[in-house]
């Protein structure tokens, strides 16, 4: 069927196509709220309201199918269908990080931890991980990865140990590091955008309002993307910071320890691209990056339904 939009409908049918796609490539189906908020620098700033007609439109056309408030591109629906199941796998893994953070905030030197990747947007599977990002206070970064990861590790719960629900904490930087774009991938990185845009906190003694305002870039891509706050009885409450000084003195040894025992995968890959980098201010552990490879996804999806991205 033929639907005839406005210019400004036009191009918010437009936008919500391209972000439908991004979802897609993901491998998720979002929701028309989805649409709206993850908006990726859109030429003007819609209203919830016009991205619901949009889509609405967009479905009466037949280009999108829409199931359980869920929307996909024709042939797609078996996303929406996982979506379902992610969503209640997600509720699990989030019951599960919030033990783990708990008695991780009792690590001295950490300042903030979120909660991030597939389970910030609540699309996992069983076997996927549960991924951290942490801030710690300077001089203290790899003391406070050391003493995160030894715990998993005796109780064998991390990835490639555990199947189900394993737990990893693959990111840190030093709270005089916040800014992170640097680790952008080329040619364009929205993955690296949504995903700090998208990071759940649960542990915060004030320094999240710093790192996001040190990522300006990343919120300037989704301007309907407020950065999430959870409920009271879901945080945990920062610790006393006064054993930094025996953390910081730790550190060095730490740093040799860690150092010694990574595995080849990661000696490999270090600081090779910013998927791994190792130094005294950024530990990042992404040894499978598949940014470049959803970024592809992406555009062609767009090219493919009519939601052309101009790339350089």
């Amino acid at each position: 069927m033929t639907v005839t939009l406005s210019q400004r409908q036009e191009a918010c049918a437009r936008h919500a196509v391209r972000t439908v796609a991004y979802f897609a490539a993901n491998g998720w189906a979002p929701t028309a709220v989805d649409v709206w908020r993850w908006m990726d620098s859109p030429a003007e700033v819609f209203t919830l309201g016009e991205v619901v007609e949009a889509m609405e439109a967009l479905k009466v056309s037949g280009r999108l199918v829409m199931n359980d408030g869920r929307f996909c591109f024709p042939g797609s629906e078996r996303l929406i269908e996982r979506d379902h199941a992610a969503f209640r796998d997600a509720r699990v893994k989030m019951r599960r990080a919030r033990r783990v953070v708990a008695w991780a905030s009792w690590v001295p030197g950490v300042r903030g931890t979120a909660i991030a990747n597939t389970l910030a947007w609540e699309h996992t599977r069983p076997e996927g991980d549960i991924d951290f990002f942490v801030i710690a206070r300077t001089g203290t970064l790899w003391f406070v990865r050391l003493c995160t990861i030894v715990p998993l590790i005796l109780l064998r719960a991390r990835p490639g140990i555990r199947r189900h629900h394993s737990i990893d904490f693959t990111f840190f930087v030093a709270d005089t590091h916040l800014d992170l774009s640097t680790l952008q991938s080329e040619p364009d990185d929205p993955y690296l955008a949504a995903w700090i845009v998208s990071l759940v906190w649960l542990v915060n003694d004030g320094v999240v309002a710093t790192f996001n305002k040190a990522n300006p870039w990343a919120f300037e891509r989704f301007p309907n993307a407020a950065p999430l706050t959870v409920a009271w009885y879901d945080r945990v409450r920062t610790r006393p910071w006064w054993r930094y000084s025996v953390a910081r003195w730790l550190n060095p040894i730490a740093r040799t320890i860690s150092m010694q025992r990574f595995p080849p995968a990661i000696r490999s890959a270090m600081n090779q691209s910013t998927a791994v980098v190792v130094n005294d201010d950024v530990l990042k552990f992404h040894v499978t990056d598949r940014r470049r490879e959803i970024f592809e996804t992406w555009v062609n999806l767009c090219k493919q339904h009519g939601g052309d991205i101009v790339t350089e």
